[in-house]
């Protein structure tokens, strides 16, 4: 009698495969290592290269904070946030008609004025670090995130001081759309069905 190999195909394998994979992705994507740098050349595009968030305020509501760095200046000569108008803190206040805007590695914001072509020195720069894994925070949409119940009080920094990343000018940060993770995530489910799907079955003897 000669063991004959069989496939047979289990949906129940092939569902715990692909919930186990999806767990995988889903936690890959919240990860540091999911972000990417995209070049857009904007002089007040910001990205940090390492640990830190940009704080910014809400009014009333208080201050959240966000990775994205993508700032523009409003009709009192402030940064802010280039999509919802939050204001970066602490202010940091730039001419509307500057002719171009220079960002240091630690956060020193420089600006060019049109009339002379002068530099001058405008405002410094602070990230906030929390005692706590970013996946604590809690998010408040667009990227956003408040505080949770349990976190301490933030710090706030020099880019480059206390282990907080540097800032690159001209690049914006983004995650990864884990949509790519998931499709891969199919195709591999099924291989790990098939394979935890493998049985012998006894042959007939002839």
């Amino acid at each position: 009698m000669v063991p004959v190999r069989l496939f047979r195909f289990s949906i129940g394998t092939l569902l715990v495969a692909i919930t186990l994979l999806a767990v995988v992705a889903a936690y890959a994507v919240r990860q540091r290592g999911d972000r990417t740098l995209t070049e857009t050349g904007r002089d007040l595009d910001i990205a940090i290269i390492g640990d830190g968030l940009f704080e910014f305020s809400e009014g009333d509501s208080g201050k959240v904070y966000s990775r994205d760095g993508r700032l523009s200046v409003n009709a009192d000569g402030q940064l802010v946030h280039k999509q919802s108008g939050r204001v970066l803190q602490p202010p940091i206040s730039i001419p509307m008609d500057a002719q171009q805007v220079l960002v240091t590695p630690d956060g020193e914001f420089c600006f060019q004025d049109t009339d002379m072509g002068n530099w001058y020195q405008s405002d410094q720069l602070q990230l906030v670090m929390f005692n706590l894994n970013e996946d604590q925070l809690v998010p408040c949409g667009d990227g956003f995130f408040r505080p949770g119940p349990n976190s301490t009080t933030p710090m706030s920094v020099t880019p480059g001081d206390h282990g907080s990343g540097s800032i690159h000018a001209g690049w914006h940060e983004h995650r990864r759309s884990p949509s790519l993770l998931l499709f891969l995530c199919v195709p591999v489910a099924v291989a790990c069905g098939l394979t935890a799907s493998l049985v012998f079955t006894p042959g007939r003897m002839k």
